[in-house]
Order: C-alpha cells, then structure tokens, then sequence
C-alpha cells in the first residue's frame, strides 16, 4: 500500500509525506514542495533496514473534461513510482499509482 499525505493544507510549507509497506515494514520518505526538473529527473532515494528504494514523481496530465470544481483548473496529479534497488543488477517496481498532490512547485 502507498499513501500519499497533504500535511497541512494549501498555505502548509512542509513537505509531503510518503509512505508505504514493503515485506514486513513500513517507510516514510518526505518530498519538498519546491522541487526542480533535476529533483524530478534523478528521484529521491531512501534506504532502510538494509533495503534501499528510488521513488520518482512525474506529472500526470489528466483530460480537462475530467477535472472538476476542486482541482481550480489545474494539474494537480502526479504519477509516483517506488522501485526497490537493493541490488543494483535488478531493480524492480513494487508500486505505483496517480496521487492528487496539487502542492508541488517546479522551481525552474
């Protein structure tokens, strides 16, 4: 399971937090609101309890007819992707999935 959580709300500076479950843990990673292309290009890394993860984030476009009073006209989904990369010979996804994070600044 991924959960996705918004802390605060819109006016809330810290970062989001990420978690999910892989085997028997749980793990957390927190993402900055204000990010970069090289943030978006490179991914963030966790490692923990001997595994070690790359998570990546993309912008999802979604079909203006399917936005609705509550997105405010934008994009505000994301594709994230957790990929564990222990082993460097043999990375494998072990999640993915839309989230609606409308926070994100692309600072460049």
């Amino acid at each position: 399971m991924i959960c996705a959580i918004e802390m605060q709300g819109l006016n809330d500076t810290r970062p989001f937090l990420l978690t999910w479950n892989y085997g028997k843990f749980g793990y957390s990673l927190e993402i900055e609101k204000n990010i970069t292309q090289e943030d978006l290009k490179t991914g963030w890394t966790k490692e923990a309890r001997g595994e070690k993860f790359l998570v990546t984030l993309e912008a999802k476009e979604v079909e203006a007819d399917k936005l609705t009073d509550r997105d405010n006209g934008e994009e505000r989904f994301w594709q994230v992707a957790i990929h564990n990369v222990t082993d460097s010979t043999d990375s494998k996804k072990i999640g993915s999935g839309p989230v609606s994070w409308g926070e994100f600044f692309v600072m460049d």
